[in-house]
C-alpha cells in the first residue's frame, strides 16, 4: 500500500448488458476475489431490448478499470475497483498515521507492520508462558489456537465487508437500470446502454448524479466544442479571404496601405 493506484478510464464495451461501479483512487497492493455481476437492460412489453442468455454469455465483455500501480498497468474488473477505491478512501488517514510512525523508527511502512505483527506475537506468548507456568509447549500449543481463531475473526469481518460491496454494486445497477430507461426516454436515439459513452457512465458514477443529467452535460460540452470549431473555420476563412485580396493586388493585405494605393490611382487618373 505504498503508492496509490490511479484509475484512468471506464471501458463500457458491452452490447446489451453491462457491469458498472464506481472508480476513483485505489489503495491496493493485491486484488481479492471478487464475484462479476451484469446489468442487462430491462426488457421491454414486447420483448424488444433483451438479450438471449446464450447470446449474452457469448457477446457480452466485462467493463474494466485501467490502473496504473508499481509504474505496471492493470485492469480490474469494476467489483475489484469499487472494493479498492473504498478501502483506498476509508484507510488512507490511517496508512498516514503509519507512515509518520513509520519514519520515526527509520522504517518503511511494511517493514514498521510487520515489526508491529512480531511484537504483538511475541507478546502474547510471553503471556501465554506466564499463564501455562513456564510450560514451553503449552504456551507454544496455546499460541496456535490463539492464531486460529484470530483468523476465524479476520475472515468473518473480511466476508462481511465484501458482502457490502456486492450490495453496493448490486444497488448501483439497479440505479443505473432505472437511470437508463429516464435517459431513454428523453432521448429515444440511445436505444441501447452500450451506445452512452462511458465518459458519461463514469461521470454517473463518480459524481453519484442521474445518468440523464451526466448525459446532458456531455452534449452541452459536445455542442461547445462544435460552435467553437465552427467558429475557428470562419476565422481562418476570413483571414484567408483577405490574404487572398491582398495577393491578387501584388501587396500584403493591410487595409491602410490598400486604401492608400487605391487613392493614388485615383488621383493619377
Amino acid at each position: 500500500m505504498e503508492e496509490n493506484v490511479a484509475i484512468e478510464s471506464v471501458e463500457v464495451t458491452t452490447p446489451d448488458a453491462v457491469t458498472d461501479t464506481a472508480g476513483s483512487t485505489v489503495d491496493a497492493e493485491t486484488t481479492g476475489e471478487t464475484a462479476e455481476t451484469q446489468l442487462t437492460e430491462p426488457a421491454t412489453e414486447d420483448g424488444e431490448g433483451t438479450t438471449p442468455p446464450s447470446e449474452a454469455a457469448e457477446e457480452a465483455t466485462p467493463i474494466t478499470v485501467p490502473v496504473r500501480y508499481k509504474h505496471e498497468s492493470r485492469a480490474l474488473t469494476l467489483d475489484e475497483a469499487s472494493a479498492w477505491s473504498q478501502k483506498g478512501m476509508c484507510y488512507e488517514p490511517v496508512y498516514e498515521d503509519l507512515r509518520r510512525l513509520a519514519v520515526t523508527m527509520g522504517k518503511s511502512v511494511p517493514e514498521f507492520v510487520e515489526t508491529l505483527k512480531a511484537a504483538n506475537e511475541h507478546s502474547l506468548y510471553d503471556r501465554l508462558l506466564e499463564e501455562a507456568g513456564g510450560n514451553e509447549d503449552v504456551a507454544k500449543r496455546l499460541l496456535e489456537l490463539e492464531k486460529q481463531k484470530f483468523s476465524a475473526a479476520y475472515d468473518a469481518s473480511r466476508n462481511a465487508d465484501l458482502d457490502a460491496e456486492k450490495s453496493e454494486t448490486t444497488a448501483l445497477q439497479e440505479r443505473l437500470a432505472a437511470d437508463f430507461e429516464e435517459l431513454r426516454a428523453e432521448y429515444p436515439e440511445v436505444t441501447e446502454f452500450k451506445k452512452i459513452p462511458q465518459a458519461v457512465v463514469k461521470l454517473a458514477i463518480d459524481k453519484k448524479i442521474p445518468l440523464m443529467d451526466a448525459y446532458a452535460r456531455h452534449l452541452r460540452a459536445e455542442n461547445k466544442k462544435i460552435s467553437a470549431a465552427a467558429q475557428s473555420a470562419a476565422t481562418a476563412a476570413t483571414a484567408s479571404t483577405g490574404s487572398q485580396a491582398g495577393a491578387e493586388d501584388g501587396h500584403p493585405a493591410d487595409a491602410t496601405e490598400t486604401a492608400f494605393l487605391r487613392g493614388l490611382s485615383a488621383a493619377m487618373h
